[in-house]
Protein backbone atom coordinates (compact mmCIF):
# COMPACT_ATOMS: atom_id res chain seq x y z
CA UNK A 1 0.00 0.00 0.00
CA UNK A 2 2.78 2.46 0.88
CA UNK A 3 4.58 1.63 -2.37
CA UNK A 4 1.37 2.34 -4.28
CA UNK A 5 0.83 5.67 -2.51
CA UNK A 6 4.45 6.73 -3.03
CA UNK A 7 4.19 5.97 -6.74
CA UNK A 8 1.27 8.38 -7.12
CA UNK A 9 3.43 11.41 -6.40
CA UNK A 10 5.45 10.81 -9.53
CA UNK A 11 2.24 10.53 -11.54
CA UNK A 12 0.97 13.89 -10.37
CA UNK A 13 -2.03 12.41 -8.57
CA UNK A 14 -3.44 14.36 -5.63
CA UNK A 15 -6.27 12.19 -4.35
CA UNK A 16 -7.16 8.52 -3.90
CA UNK A 17 -10.82 7.53 -3.62
CA UNK A 18 -11.82 4.00 -2.64
CA UNK A 19 -14.48 2.40 -4.86
CA UNK A 20 -15.41 5.60 -6.66
CA UNK A 21 -15.88 4.66 -10.26
CA UNK A 22 -19.06 2.96 -11.42
CA UNK A 23 -19.49 0.50 -12.98
CA UNK A 24 -15.90 -0.68 -12.50
CA UNK A 25 -15.96 -1.56 -8.82
CA UNK A 26 -16.24 -4.66 -6.68
CA UNK A 27 -18.20 -2.96 -3.89
CA UNK A 28 -19.65 0.58 -3.64
CA UNK A 29 -17.39 1.45 -0.72
CA UNK A 30 -16.15 -0.11 2.51
CA UNK A 31 -18.88 -2.00 4.37
CA UNK A 32 -19.53 -0.29 7.72
CA UNK A 33 -19.48 -3.71 9.40
CA UNK A 34 -15.87 -4.28 8.30
CA UNK A 35 -14.39 -2.32 11.19
CA UNK A 36 -10.87 -3.67 10.75
CA UNK A 37 -10.74 -2.37 7.18
CA UNK A 38 -12.18 1.02 8.13
CA UNK A 39 -9.63 1.40 10.92
CA UNK A 40 -6.85 0.28 8.56
CA UNK A 41 -7.69 2.99 6.03
CA UNK A 42 -8.24 5.61 8.74
CA UNK A 43 -4.74 4.93 10.08
CA UNK A 44 -3.44 5.60 6.57
CA UNK A 45 -5.20 8.97 6.60
CA UNK A 46 -8.39 8.17 4.69
CA UNK A 47 -11.58 10.05 5.60
CA UNK A 48 -15.23 9.38 4.80
CA UNK A 49 -16.54 11.65 2.03
CA UNK A 50 -19.92 10.02 1.42
CA UNK A 51 -21.94 6.89 2.02
CA UNK A 52 -24.48 4.74 0.23
CA UNK A 53 -26.34 1.46 0.46
CA UNK A 54 -27.13 -1.64 -1.58
CA UNK A 55 -30.58 -3.21 -1.31
CA UNK A 56 -30.97 -6.93 -1.93
CA UNK A 57 -34.39 -7.95 -3.26
CA UNK A 58 -35.64 -11.53 -2.96
CA UNK A 59 -37.45 -11.84 -6.28
CA UNK A 60 -39.31 -14.95 -5.12
CA UNK A 61 -41.16 -12.57 -2.75
CA UNK A 62 -41.46 -9.73 -5.26
CA UNK A 63 -44.76 -8.91 -6.97
CA UNK A 64 -46.31 -6.07 -8.97
CA UNK A 65 -48.75 -4.25 -6.62
CA UNK A 66 -52.16 -2.91 -7.69
CA UNK A 67 -50.96 0.51 -6.55
CA UNK A 68 -48.24 0.51 -9.21
CA UNK A 69 -50.68 -0.78 -11.83
CA UNK A 70 -52.93 2.21 -11.12
CA UNK A 71 -49.98 4.60 -11.40
CA UNK A 72 -49.04 3.02 -14.72
CA UNK A 73 -52.59 3.51 -15.99
CA UNK A 74 -52.55 7.14 -14.81
CA UNK A 75 -49.31 8.06 -16.56
CA UNK A 76 -50.45 6.24 -19.70
CA UNK A 77 -53.55 8.45 -19.72
CA UNK A 78 -51.20 11.45 -19.75
CA UNK A 79 -49.52 10.18 -22.92
CA UNK A 80 -46.49 8.66 -21.19
CA UNK A 81 -45.38 5.24 -22.39
CA UNK A 82 -42.91 2.73 -20.94
CA UNK A 83 -41.12 0.40 -23.33
CA UNK A 84 -38.00 -1.71 -23.60
CA UNK A 85 -35.14 -0.01 -25.41
CA UNK A 86 -34.04 -1.32 -28.79
CA UNK A 87 -30.65 -1.32 -30.47
CA UNK A 88 -31.67 1.72 -32.52
CA UNK A 89 -32.06 3.73 -29.27
CA UNK A 90 -28.47 3.23 -28.11
CA UNK A 91 -26.76 6.39 -29.33
CA UNK A 92 -29.65 8.72 -28.54
CA UNK A 93 -30.40 7.40 -25.05
CA UNK A 94 -26.76 7.30 -23.94
CA UNK A 95 -26.37 10.92 -25.08
CA UNK A 96 -29.60 11.92 -23.33
CA UNK A 97 -28.65 10.25 -20.04
CA UNK A 98 -25.28 12.03 -19.96
CA UNK A 99 -26.83 15.42 -20.72
CA UNK A 100 -29.98 15.11 -18.60
CA UNK A 101 -28.29 13.87 -15.44
CA UNK A 102 -24.72 15.17 -15.80
CA UNK A 103 -23.27 11.82 -14.81
CA UNK A 104 -20.74 10.29 -17.23
CA UNK A 105 -20.74 7.02 -15.26
CA UNK A 106 -24.47 6.64 -15.90
CA UNK A 107 -23.72 7.02 -19.59
CA UNK A 108 -21.27 4.11 -19.42
CA UNK A 109 -23.70 1.94 -17.47
CA UNK A 110 -26.47 2.74 -19.95
CA UNK A 111 -24.16 1.75 -22.78
CA UNK A 112 -23.59 -1.65 -21.17
CA UNK A 113 -27.35 -2.29 -21.14
CA UNK A 114 -27.16 -2.47 -24.94
CA UNK A 115 -24.59 -5.26 -24.76
CA UNK A 116 -27.40 -7.59 -23.75
CA UNK A 117 -29.78 -9.11 -26.28
CA UNK A 118 -32.38 -7.78 -26.01
CA UNK A 119 -31.11 -4.55 -24.39
CA UNK A 120 -31.80 -4.52 -20.64
CA UNK A 121 -33.12 -0.98 -20.41
CA UNK A 122 -36.63 0.47 -20.04
CA UNK A 123 -37.49 3.89 -21.44
CA UNK A 124 -40.22 6.37 -20.52
CA UNK A 125 -41.33 8.63 -23.36
CA UNK A 126 -43.84 11.33 -24.18
CA UNK A 127 -44.25 13.18 -27.46
CA UNK A 128 -41.39 11.08 -28.88
CA UNK A 129 -38.97 12.42 -26.25
CA UNK A 130 -37.13 10.51 -23.53
CA UNK A 131 -38.20 11.47 -20.01
CA UNK A 132 -36.93 8.51 -17.99
CA UNK A 133 -34.89 5.31 -18.06
CA UNK A 134 -34.00 2.30 -15.95
CA UNK A 135 -31.10 -0.09 -16.51
CA UNK A 136 -31.01 -3.65 -15.21
CA UNK A 137 -28.86 -6.76 -15.70
CA UNK A 138 -26.03 -4.55 -16.94
CA UNK A 139 -22.71 -6.29 -17.57
CA UNK A 140 -24.50 -9.62 -17.23
CA UNK A 141 -25.07 -9.16 -13.49
CA UNK A 142 -28.37 -9.35 -11.61
CA UNK A 143 -28.17 -5.69 -10.63
CA UNK A 144 -30.66 -2.85 -10.97
CA UNK A 145 -29.69 0.71 -11.83
CA UNK A 146 -29.08 3.39 -12.68
CA UNK A 147 -32.55 4.92 -12.95
CA UNK A 148 -33.54 8.50 -13.65
CA UNK A 149 -36.53 10.68 -14.56
CA UNK A 150 -36.41 14.14 -16.11
CA UNK A 151 -36.95 16.72 -13.36
CA UNK A 152 -39.96 18.23 -15.13
CA UNK A 153 -41.82 14.92 -14.90
CA UNK A 154 -41.00 13.81 -11.37
CA UNK A 155 -43.78 13.25 -8.88
CA UNK A 156 -46.00 11.34 -11.31
CA UNK A 157 -44.74 7.89 -10.33
CA UNK A 158 -42.78 7.26 -13.54
CA UNK A 159 -39.72 6.15 -11.58
CA UNK A 160 -41.76 3.68 -9.53
CA UNK A 161 -43.23 2.13 -12.68
CA UNK A 162 -39.77 1.85 -14.25
CA UNK A 163 -38.45 0.23 -11.06
CA UNK A 164 -41.22 -2.35 -10.76
CA UNK A 165 -41.26 -3.14 -14.47
CA UNK A 166 -37.49 -3.72 -14.45
CA UNK A 167 -37.60 -5.98 -11.39
CA UNK A 168 -40.47 -7.89 -13.00
CA UNK A 169 -38.32 -8.43 -16.09
CA UNK A 170 -35.51 -9.76 -13.89
CA UNK A 171 -37.87 -12.15 -12.12
CA UNK A 172 -39.26 -13.40 -15.44
CA UNK A 173 -35.69 -13.97 -16.63
CA UNK A 174 -35.22 -16.45 -13.78
CA UNK A 175 -33.17 -14.41 -11.31
CA UNK A 176 -33.76 -15.39 -7.70
CA UNK A 177 -32.64 -12.03 -6.35
CA UNK A 178 -31.60 -8.59 -7.52
CA UNK A 179 -29.20 -6.04 -6.05
CA UNK A 180 -30.12 -2.36 -6.18
CA UNK A 181 -26.67 -0.82 -6.19
CA UNK A 182 -25.09 2.35 -4.86
CA UNK A 183 -28.01 4.53 -3.77
CA UNK A 184 -28.85 7.06 -1.07
CA UNK A 185 -32.62 6.83 -1.58
CA UNK A 186 -34.73 5.31 1.19
CA UNK A 187 -38.48 5.47 0.61
CA UNK A 188 -38.25 4.96 -3.15
CA UNK A 189 -36.81 1.48 -2.66
CA UNK A 190 -38.49 0.42 0.59
CA UNK A 191 -41.78 0.29 -1.35
CA UNK A 192 -40.44 -2.85 -3.08
CA UNK A 193 -41.77 -6.20 -1.80
CA UNK A 194 -39.00 -8.66 -1.06
CA UNK A 195 -36.22 -6.43 0.28
CA UNK A 196 -34.33 -8.74 2.62
CA UNK A 197 -30.99 -7.07 3.23
CA UNK A 198 -29.43 -3.61 3.26
CA UNK A 199 -25.66 -3.17 3.09
CA UNK A 200 -24.21 0.18 4.15
CA UNK A 201 -20.94 1.44 2.63
CA UNK A 202 -18.53 4.33 3.16
CA UNK A 203 -16.69 6.09 0.35
CA UNK A 204 -13.27 7.08 1.70
CA UNK A 205 -10.69 9.46 0.29
CA UNK A 206 -7.03 10.31 0.89
CA UNK A 207 -5.18 13.47 -0.10
CA UNK A 208 -1.67 12.56 -1.33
Amino acid sequence: MKFFLNSLDGLGKKKVILYAYAPFYFMPGVNVLYEDYIEFFEELGYNKISENVNYEVDLTQFYYPRRIMKIEEAIRSKGITIRRGSESDEEAIVKWVKEAFGNPFWGVETLYAFRNNPPSILLAETNNEFIGFAVYNRMGRNEFGPIGVDGKFRGLGIGSVLLFRALSEMKLAGHRYSVVTWTTHLFFYTQVPGITRIKHYLIMSLEV
